[in-house]
C-alpha cells in the first residue's frame, strides 16, 4: 500500500514539473516597450532619440532597419555601440550595454522620401519612428518682363515631375496650378520640362502671364509639402 501510494506521488510530482518546468514549453519572454522620440535633425542629418525603455534589456536583444519608400536600405543586426551600416548608425550613448533613454540613431541624408526606422526586438518589432526628407531643388530669381520667367536653377533630387505640383496665387488668390506638374499650361501659370527627360531639373522653366499687377508667388511642392517658393 505504501509503495503504491509513493509511485503515485512521483506520478504527480513529475506531472507538475512538467506542467510548470516548460516541458510543454517555456514561458513567453517578455519583450519591453520601447518608444522613440520625434526625429528631430541638424543639418544634414537626422536623429531618433530613444525616449523611454521599461527595463534593462540587452543592446544584444535588438535589432534596427532604415525603410525609405517601403524598401529597407539598411539594418543594423544586433545593436551595438557604434553600429553602422552605410548612413544609418546607432551610439549606445551612456555606454551601458543596454538599450536606455538618450541612446540615438542617426542617419546622413542619402535618399529622398518617406523613411522609416523600425526598432525589433528578437525578431519582433516593437517600435518605430517616420519622417519624410524631400528633395533639395532650387528657383532663379524671376527675369520680368512681358511675362515672367522662372528658371528651376538647380535639382539635388533627380525626382519625375509626375511627384511634382505648383501652384501660381496672387495677392493671396490661386491663379493656377499643375498638379501633377507637366510640361502644359493652367491658368497664368505653364512649364517647360526644357531637358525633355520627364524629371525635374535644372533649366526647366516656369512661365506666367501678367494680367494684373500684385504680389506673385510660385510654390513647388513635392509629395503635399512645399520644397521652394518665388515671390515678385
Amino acid at each position: 500500500m505504501w509503495l503504491g501510494m509513493a509511485v503515485i506521488a512521483i506520478v504527480v510530482v513529475v506531472l507538475l514539473a512538467a506542467v510548470f518546468g516548460g516541458l510543454f514549453g517555456a514561458p513567453p519572454r517578455e519583450t519591453p516597450v520601447v518608444e522613440l522620440a520625434a526625429p528631430w535633425a541638424v543639418s544634414p542629418a537626422v536623429f531618433v532619440n530613444v525616449s523611454t525603455v521599461d527595463g534593462p534589456f540587452p543592446l544584444s536583444q535588438f535589432a534596427a532597419a532604415l525603410v525609405v519608400d517601403g524598401t529597407e536600405v539598411a539594418e543594423l543586426d544586433p545593436l551595438a555601440d557604434n553600429a553602422t551600416d552605410g548612413t544609418f548608425g546607432f551610439r549606445d550613448v551612456d555606454a551601458d550595454g543596454d538599450l536606455s533613454p538618450s541612446d540615438v540613431f542617426a542617419t546622413a541624408p542619402g535618399s529622398v522620401g518617406n523613411h522609416t526606422l523600425r526598432l525589433f526586438f528578437d525578431d519582433t518589432e516593437i517600435a518605430s519612428a517616420t519622417w519624410l526628407e524631400i528633395p533639395s531643388i532650387a528657383l532663379g530669381v524671376p527675369v520680368v518682363g512681358a511675362d515672367v520667367r522662372v528658371d528651376v536653377a538647380g535639382a539635388e533630387d533627380v525626382r519625375p515631375l509626375s511627384e511634382y505640383a505648383a501652384t501660381l496665387t496672387r495677392n493671396g488668390t490661386a491663379i493656377g496650378t499643375l498638379s501633377p506638374l507637366a510640361a502644359g499650361s493652367d491658368g497664368n501659370l505653364s512649364f517647360t520640362d526644357l531637358s525633355g527627360d520627364g524629371n525635374l531639373t535644372g533649366g526647366d522653366r516656369f512661365v506666367v502671364n501678367r494680367t494684373d499687377m500684385g504680389d506673385y508667388v510660385i510654390v513647388v511642392w513635392w509629395r503635399g509639402r512645399e520644397v521652394v517658393r518665388a515671390t515678385w
